[in-house]
């Protein structure tokens, strides 16, 4: 239970129900004990059970399965060889009678291209013709620098006619990668005569597939192998195909060896034909010569030569049971499948000796080796982890020790959290740190508390205002500085007469939506609600940091609370309530904020005439029938942003300057339902050359103008006001005139 309980959260604000408390110290104690137990018994069953590793079990299981791929993949790397050297008929003849056709050239270049160890194809047809396709490689001259391939050659073609004897005709041709003849086809004579290699001396004497010992191409400057065959049929016609040693080298190494395994395949005589790696030295085939296995060559590729099987008669006597294979070795000893135990340079190897296909005109072999260090590392690894695991098991009661310091801070962190939180004023959660430790349990109660009592006070008393006594920490004092703000006053059309439609207690729950709908307003663009007044809100923007575009916000916040109160209105008629229209006056200049009333009751709120003026805005609203007015100071910073017209210039009771007032309709910019709309923007650019003559008091050209704007607009209070006084004016005007004449 303790173990599931070091510290949670739950939605409670009380202790009551917990089941177990324990001290601090008892809990350590317990818990120290219990697990060192476990961890003594751990270690004494783990070294038990590792005791029965047998060290040679890894190595000849690793050794039989790197055998088995290695002589599969070697078989793989011959058997394209085999089956070309098998089709020799079929490829070398013609339906027509044509030696080593075009179509049987194509098809060996495919080959040949998903075969990169294969050089060369090729057939001479007796002494008349000899015709061969070789790959194109990047740095390959053929025939000692006298044929330069052309760019994008992939194929060379080389044809060679007439009697071997005399000079004879020599064609080459080239493919490109899409297997098509290239360019001009390059003609001379050539007194090569295939009849006098070995690969073609040695195919002439047998009827199966021979494979050549390493000799230098005449081609191409490179070392390699061919495997030949006599063609049937076909008086002295041989096919052939030629390996670079290079290309066998590097396709051995290309082998999924074990790490650090060293592969090398050599004749009985020393030539060597391929390695995949060595200890020093260049591959076979990197020179121009046949590479031989030299007492200054690698000693790993000396060893391995010095341990390879020589025939022996006397063991091929039929029936020797005991005797399976025909090959003795000459210096080390044979371990069960051929396995060689022994030393180079002072480091242990275990390695193998396998006789290739008995194709090759010399016995060829295949040796492998693999340090003993590195076969072994799977053994040493598991010595190694059971000393780290007893490392392990001796250093966790330091461990755990850690892991009960982190279960002991973590309620810690999370009480340490929560009072960052408060001062940050994030009141929202309500849930509270507990602890089996009942000295934590008890301080994260207490903290719980503090931070609903301060959730409580920030609903009587503006969020920003108790956050900044928090994040400040200072006493609070009367007075206040001095700060340009925008003030919003908001109220409702008629109040009075709409609280006696309603029972309290539905008047009560309307207006309390009405008034929390207007406060999320503000408060999204950045506002603070100061005081409500019986169902007046007074907001202000800029009280506290600094809002460049409080003028801005402050619109905005009016026209969402105009929209929020239509909203409202719709609900409330579903209800059968009466509605409540709001008025709205905003404002901007300087005002006091800061705290006012006595040393034992204060209030912080803005005081001053902008405050006062934008009161007497929201009153206008009344007398000009608008819902929302502005004062000048607050048209000329957001006039690019909003749809605003002109309504009069006024003096406001308490100011001594006259002002003008502008009604404000939407923004400019789309800004979703709060938009002005295009109608609202034809009939305010409509009323501005009505507004114009009304200001300069030429109210016969002012009448000619209101006249048809309120034919087009009759509910546009505005103009029904000024329309009223227009003819309320030029009956004076007519009064006087009579009077004087």
């Amino acid at each position: 239970m303790l173990s599931k309980n070091w510290s949670r959260k739950i939605n409670s604000s009380t202790s009551q129900g917990k089941i177990f408390r324990f001290p601090l110290v008892l809990s350590l104690i317990i818990i120290f004990l219990t697990l060192n137990l476990i961890f003594l018994g751990g270690i004494i069953t783990y070294n038990y059970a590792q005791n029965g590793v047998l060290a040679y079990e890894y190595k000849t299981q690793s050794l039989k399965s790197t055998a088995y791929r290695l002589s599969t993949r070697i078989d793989a790397l011959f058997r394209p060889l085999y089956q070309m050297v098998n089709r020799a008929e079929s490829i070398a003849w013609s339906t027509l009678g044509e030696p080593f056709p075009i179509e049987s050239q194509i098809e060996m270049a495919q080959i040949m291209r998903t075969n990169p160890q294969i050089s060369s194809v090729y057939f001479a047809a007796g002494d008349d013709e000899f015709i061969q396709i070789s790959s194109v490689l990047p740095g390959n001259v053929f025939e000692r620098g006298l044929i330069e391939p052309p760019d994008g050659a992939e194929f060379a073609i080389r044809h060679l006619q007439g009697d071997s004897g005399n000079a004879r005709r020599e064609v080459w041709s080239f493919l490109d990668g899409k297997l098509r003849l290239m360019g001009e086809p390059i003609r001379r004579t050539n007194l090569y005569d295939p009849t006098s290699r070995p690969w073609y001396k040695a195919a002439m004497q047998s009827n199966n597939v021979v494979i050549s010992e390493p000799y230098p191409f005449l081609s191409i400057k490179s070392v390699g192998i061919t495997a030949s065959r006599k063609v049937l049929g076909w008086d002295g016609g041989v096919f052939g195909i030629d390996l670079t040693l290079k290309s066998l080298s590097e396709a051995l190494a290309r082998l999924d060896l074990r790490e650090h395994a060293s592969a090398v395949i050599f004749s009985e005589n020393g030539a060597l034909l391929a390695a995949n790696q060595f200890l020093g030295g260049n591959h076979p085939g990197d020179q121009h010569v046949v590479a031989k296995v030299s007492p200054s060559g690698d000693p790993l590729i000396r060893a391995l030569f010095a341990m390879r099987p020589k025939q022996n008669a006397d063991l091929e006597t039929e029936g020797n049971a005991q005797q399976k294979n025909k090959y003795e070795t000459v210096d080390g000893i044979v371990s069960v499948d051929n396995w060689y135990e022994f030393a180079v340079n002072d480091q242990d190897f275990v390695g193998q000796i396998i006789p290739l296909s008995d194709d090759f005109t010399s016995p060829t072999f295949l040796g492998f080796a693999v340090p003993k260090k590195a076969l072994l590392t799977d053994v040493e690894h598991v010595f190694k982890e059971s000393l780290i695991v007893s490392a392990i098991f001796l250093s966790a009661s330091i461990f755990f020790t850690t892991f009960i310091a982190r279960a002991l801070t973590k309620p810690i962190s999370l009480l340490a959290d929560d009072t960052r939180r408060i001062q940050q004023f994030e009141l929202n959660d309500p849930s509270i740190v507990t602890s089996n430790f009942s000295e934590i349990d008890d301080l994260g109660h207490s903290i719980g508390a503090m931070k609903k009592t301060l959730r409580y006070v920030s609903w009587y008393i503006p969020e920003v205002i108790v956050r900044k006594l928090i994040q400040e920490g200072k006493e609070p004092t009367l007075g206040g500085d001095t700060r340009e703000v925008t003030i919003m006053f908001t109220d409702v059309a008629n109040f009075t007469s709409l609280s006696e439609l309603m029972k309290p207690s539905d008047l009560m729950r309307k207006l309390s939506s009405y008034l929390d709908c207007f406060s999320r307003e503000i408060r999204a663009e950045h506002g603070i609600v100061d005081k409500f007044i019986g169902d007046a809100v007074m907001a202000v923007w800029n009280a506290f940091g600094d809002q460049t575009d409080h003028a801005y916000h402050a619109c905005i916040a009016a026209l969402r609370c105009c929209e929020a109160n239509d909203k409202l209105n719709e609900t409330w008629r579903g209800f059968g309530w009466p509605e409540m229209n709001t008025r709205i006056g905003i404002h901007l200049g300087d005002a006091i904020i800061g705290n006012i009333g006595s040393a034992e009751r204060m209030e912080f709120t803005t005081i001053g005439a902008t405050v006062n003026t934008a009161a007497r805005l929201e009153g206008m609203n009344k007398i000009y029938g608008t819902r929302l007015l502005v004062s000048e100071e607050v048209y000329l910073r957001v006039q690019d942003q909003f749809l605003m017209r002109p309504v009069d210039i006024v003096i406001p009771k308490g100011n001594s300057k006259p002002i003008e007032v502008y009604e404000l309709a939407g923004t400019l910019q789309d800004n979703g339902t709060i938009t002005a709309s295009t109608d609202d923007r034809r009939r305010f650019a409509l009323w501005q050359s009505v507004y114009t003559h009304l200001r300069t008091k030429n109210w016969d050209g002012a009448l000619r103008r209101i006249i048809p704007y309120l034919e087009k607009y009759p509910n546009d209070h505005v103009a029904q006001v000024y329309m009223a006084r227009i003819r309320e004016e030029m009956s004076l005007l007519e009064n006087e005139s009579t009077y004087d004449v």
